[in-house]
């Protein structure tokens, strides 16, 4: 394992995802909290705002991140990705490709993808390119009900197995499951609701600490 990969690896056993709300002094109190739990990695997923909105976030998240050495990813926008005060995009799977992203952004920035299903995570051509994945949903969860459904634990294991790369878990993971992830090879978990109200940090983090312990 070379050093970009140990740096990624640490940031993301945790990650913290905006829930898309516009509403930045609630996402930075969020964060705050996650933050001092232990989370390095913060994840802005807020497709209504605009690109200055989203600088804007960039900014103000980014004085919380540099604090604590943390990660500060965009999502899908690869074009406010580039600004300095983020880190990295994260793309959808039908989104701009892996490929196309890096040789926008460079070499350096961090490169993400959502993926789904085993035949995505296997698709080595389109995820050259990418520095980790998330894969999910792995339970229940509001925001993808009717859409995609739950593909549990034995799946995210399958996933993790034949992905090189870091793979992230997603979908309904709190502090009353996360830990219940323990052994299914993922790097780590990310959400979203779990870390909306800042006096669950403590215990979320812990819990997806735990499941990778």
């Amino acid at each position: 394992m070379d050093a970009r990969e140990q740096t990624l690896r640490a940031a993301v056993r945790a990650i913290l995802i905006t829930p898309g709300r516009g509403d930045l002094a609630s996402a930075l109190a969020s964060a705050s909290a996650a933050l001092d739990a232990g989370v390095r990695c913060i994840q802005v997923r807020e497709p209504h705002l605009s690109a200055r909105e989203l600088l804007r976030w960039g900014a103000a998240l980014r004085e919380l991140c540099s604090e604590r050495d943390a990660m500060l990813l965009v999502n899908a926008r690869v074009d406010v990705a580039a600004a300095p005060c983020f880190d990295g995009v994260h793309l959808s799977w039908r989104a701009l490709s892996p490929r196309d992203a890096r040789a926008l952004l460079g070499a350096e920035k961090w490169i993400g993808v959502s993926a789904h299903a085993l035949d995505e995570v296997g698709d080595l051509e389109r995820l050259a390119a990418c520095d980790y994945a998330i894969f999910g949903p792995v339970f229940h969860t509001p925001s993808k009900a009717g859409l995609l459904p739950a593909c549990g634990i034995e799946r995210l294991r399958e996933a993790a197995s034949a992905f090189a790369r870091p793979l992230i878990a997603v979908g309904g993971l709190d502090e009353t499951n996360a830990a219940t992830l323990r052994g299914a090879g993922h790097a780590g978990c990310a959400a979203i609701r779990a870390f909306e109200e800042p006096s669950r940090a403590s215990a979320v983090a812990r819990a997806m600490f735990e499941a990778l312990s």
